[in-house]
């Protein structure tokens, strides 16, 4: 009779062990799968800011070829106006002893 009080003891200790193992593994398990769920949503966060990285770069890079182009037009245009200025002064004369005001303009001569 000791003995097999002693066996039911040793059981009823064993199941308690075993019950607070299996809630310690089901702790576990829990905290795994939360750890998942929320390693997953990380996860399509940085997919969706390398995404969202790649297309700014390739908005960069095509922005950088129209400004590339913007800046060769404008320096087209500003050869062209120079060219335009030195062609309509070929036949100019300079007068030397003439004096020369400050902001003096093409009427104010045409009245002297």
């Amino acid at each position: 009779m000791l003995l097999e009080s002693q066996e039911r003891a040793y059981k009823s200790a064993l199941d308690m062990v075993v019950k607070q193992m299996n809630d310690q593994i089901n702790k576990l398990e829990n905290k795994v799968s939360d750890l998942i769920t929320s390693l997953e949503f990380t996860q399509r966060e940085v997919d969706d800011l390398k995404s969202n990285a790649r297309e700014h770069d390739k908005e960069k890079k095509e922005d950088r070829t129209i400004i590339e182009k913007v800046v060769l037009k404008v320096k087209d245009l500003e050869e062209k106006v120079i060219y335009q200025e030195d062609y309509s002064r070929r036949k100019n004369l300079r007068i030397s002893g003439l004096e020369e005001q400050a902001n003096e303009t093409w009427e104010q001569h045409q009245l002297r």
